[in-house]
């Protein structure tokens, strides 16, 4: 007996399914399932089916296949451009931002150095003691 009508018999009869890509046998759970529903199974049957659709469609008609492909891979480039025109613009953001901070962080030193002198006086004066000038004042009132 062929194989081929042996699973037609337990499909019909036992309502169970072949798997096509590994041959196990497998209830399906709903009415579209293919395979057993491994993930192997899964990404098997369906790189076969991308293939054969590819194959198709290139037989056809392949200018329209091939325009259409190229499309696909002038929008994937537009959108790498795209996210490294973005990168770039955040990093020149962020070095922008730095060297406003950095430029601050100068003008408040700057501000201390116009300040400078009058903060050494003040400091010096503060260390000397205080000079009793009441003696010398008696006399020239």
């Amino acid at each position: 007996m062929n194989f081929d009508a042996l699973d037609e018999i337990i499909a019909k009869n036992a309502m169970v399914h072949i798997c096509p890509i590994c041959g196990t046998p497998f209830r399906e759970y709903h009415r579209r399932q293919k395979t057993c529903g491994t993930e192997e199974c899964k990404r098997l049957w369906r790189n076969r089916y991308y293939e054969e659709r590819r194959r198709k469609k290139l037989s056809e008609d392949p200018e329209s296949l091939r325009a259409y492909r190229r499309e696909a891979e002038k929008k994937t480039r537009e959108k790498k451009k795209e996210t490294e025109m973005m990168r770039r613009n955040y990093k020149k953001m962020q070095s922008y931002w730095e060297r406003q901070l950095d430029t601050e962080l100068k003008m408040e030193e700057a501000e201390d150095g116009h300040e400078y002198g009058k903060k050494q006086v003040e400091k010096t004066l503060a260390q000397v003691p205080k000079i009793d000038v009441s003696e010398f004042m008696k006399g020239k009132k």
